[in-house]
């Protein structure tokens, strides 16, 4: 028996007794220290906050999403405060220690208790003390606001404290107030892509002292968990690469997750919430280390309703649940798994595991069956997680996610599979699909302007249009920006961002390029996403600042016929009276 499976297993929301899935609750657990990822940010708050000599004190109020980490940084900021030097010790709601004074959490607390507080974090300079708060945003100005009532607008502080959460750690903001000022900075960790950290979390998971006791179990051939704990830390750089691409590729969808979604992710997949006593009453046959296996337990693809509904609690899988990564078409990679029955592309102990799962179903792997159809989805998922190539791992990445995606993150990864081809057919597909949106057809080879009409419905093509802007395709560019605010080594150190003329600069998301790529590719849309259609009026609208044809008296139009573009002039001759067309 391992306690350590039990702690995993306590760790997620499949359950309802995931009591460690907090921070605060795992504080005293004797598993906590072992498994707990130290964050850079951490570090560089207390930076911040201790004293140095000609340095004025901190105040700082660290912000972001539940399951961030948010009560994590805060014991590790303490940690270095000598908090802990004489042994574990819960936390306090607040506390003045060693120069330094915190509040655990405002939503804990009364509006006449957090008023009060807030006030004695923002005084602790007078006395010669650094402060700390950990608060979610809505709270914090709901409480200044209440504390300073009509003294300073609610305007003034809802601007200036939504400025400074726009940044990973902001500058000092200042509200003053009867003569006094008050300073302190923002720290917003919902700004740090979290998806870096899956390779951390995962060495911190797997580590062979907490899974000695598994080696030496009179089960461990039979173990589901100790299958999984082999497949994975077997091959633990690549499933990490694999995962935090996943998770990136969720967060740019809008589907960003905590470390608390994310841990709660990779302890489930790895035991399925499995027990060891359960384990003692399994037969000796594969069948069950298929069933629980983690690339079954990452998508939450069981055939038992209970066990999938329970995995379902859990937001990666959701996501993913909702996404079908593993049920689409890979295609000429289905064709060696599924035709050929060719495994190569797998490390040799997932390959030996996918044929003991194929023959473990007693079907053809490519019989036209519904059991024969759920066999093809789970050796998918292998694929996704395992699948590796050197000499065809770009064409792997690209057909499990997407080739647009891929180069996005590619580009702002600073991979070096990034290359100036790739670079110029980017700007190929956004030219060419820019002005398919924007006119109805494609531009010829020659041509060199991008133009916006008047025109009533983007999917239909109308013979006759009015020019109202004209964009050299000299002038736009894609271009790669530096994050400047990273606080952490996350793997995103760009940004994307499409550059008309000299003032336009929009940023590209990857689901602006996903869409460039579908236009490109002729797909036809009977609506489109708000985000991309408030993204595309936006772009639109600063191409009209700077391209808009301003010439009232002389009126362009755009004749479309047989998908080739023509152009009529036509001029108001005010002394003749007469329209002169050309």
């Amino acid at each position: 028996m391992n306690d350590f499976v039990k702690y995993l297993n306590s760790m997620n929301s499949a359950k309802s007794e995931s009591k460690n899935a907090l921070a605060e609750s795992q504080l005293m657990e004797e598993y906590y220290s072992r498994i707990e990822v130290k964050r850079e940010i951490s570090s560089k708050i207390t930076s911040y906050l201790k004293k140095n000599e000609g340095i004025e004190n901190e105040a700082i109020i660290l912000t972001g999403h539940a399951g961030d980490g948010k009560t994590s940084i805060l014991i590790q900021v303490l940690e270095e405060f000598g908090y802990f030097e004489g042994g574990k010790r819960p936390l306090k709601i607040e506390e003045e220690y060693n120069g330094l004074y915190y509040i655990k959490d405002m939503s804990e607390l009364s509006e006449d208790q957090q008023k009060n507080l807030l006030m004695k974090f923002l005084s602790c300079k007078d006395y010669g003390m650094s402060s700390i708060i950990v608060s979610n945003t809505g709270p914090i100005i709901n409480t200044f606001k209440a504390l300073f009532n009509d003294e300073v607008s609610n305007i003034e502080i809802e601007q200036k404290i939504l400025a400074g959460i726009n940044n990973v750690i902001s500058d000092p903001i200042t509200i003053s107030s009867k003569g006094k000022s008050f300073k302190f900075r923002m720290v917003n960790i919902a700004n740090i892509d979290n998806a870096y950290m899956i390779e951390q979390i995962l060495l911190k998971v797997l580590n062979k002292e907490l899974w000695k006791e598994c080696f030496v179990c009179e089960n461990c051939c039979k173990c589901p968990i100790n299958n999984n704990y082999d497949m994975v830390s077997e091959n633990i750089d690549d499933v990490a690469d694999k995962i935090s691409k996943i998770y990136f590729w969720l967060s740019e969808r809008g589907s960003r997750l905590t470390i608390r979604q994310m841990l709660a992710h990779i302890t489930f997949s790895l035991t399925s919430n499995l027990e060891c006593e359960k384990i003692n009453n399994f037969d000796d046959s594969e069948t069950m280390k298929n069933k629980y296996s983690f690339v079954n337990g990452f998508f939450g693809a069981y055939h038992d309703k209970t066990l999938r509904d329970n995995a379902l609690n859990i937001k990666p899988i959701k996501e993913l649940s909702l996404l079908g990564l593993d049920q689409k078409s890979f295609g000429k990679f289905d064709d060696e798994l599924f035709i050929k029955e060719s495994y190569n592309v797998f490390p040799e102990m997932i390959k030996e595991r996918v044929i003991k799962v194929i023959k473990a179903t007693g079907e053809g792997i490519s019989d036209n069956t519904y059991v024969a159809s759920m066999l093809r989805n789970e050796i998918r998922r292998y694929f996704i997680l395992f699948a590796k190539d050197a000499l065809n791992q770009i064409e792997i990445e690209n057909t499990i996610i997407s080739e647009p995606f891929m180069d996005y993150y590619r580009a702002v990864a600073n991979d070096s599979a990034y290359t100036k081809a790739v670079h110029r057919k980017l700007e190929k597909v956004v030219f060419d699909a820019l002005y398919r949106y924007f006119i109805g057809v494609y531009p010829s080879k020659t041509e060199e302007n991008l133009y916006v009409t008047l025109r009533k419905d983007f999917n239909v093509v109308q013979n006759t249009q009015m020019l109202i802007a004209k964009v050299p395709r000299d002038d736009i560019s894609i271009v790669l920006e530096e994050k400047e605010d990273k606080a952490e080594p996350e793997k995103i150190d760009n940004r994307m961002f499409l550059k008309i003329g000299n003032k336009g600069k929009f940023l590209i998301t990857s689901e602006f390029l996903e869409y460039m790529f579908k236009f490109y590719e002729g797909n036809v849309f009977t609506n489109l996403q708000p985000s991309f259609s408030y993204g595309i009026s936006k772009l639109k609208t600063q191409i009209m600042r700077e391209y808009k044809v301003r010439d009232k008296e002389k009126l362009t139009l755009i004749i479309i016929q047989n998908e080739k573009i023509g152009k009529m002039k036509i001029e108001v001759d005010e002394e003749e009276g007469q329209l002169i067309i050309t």
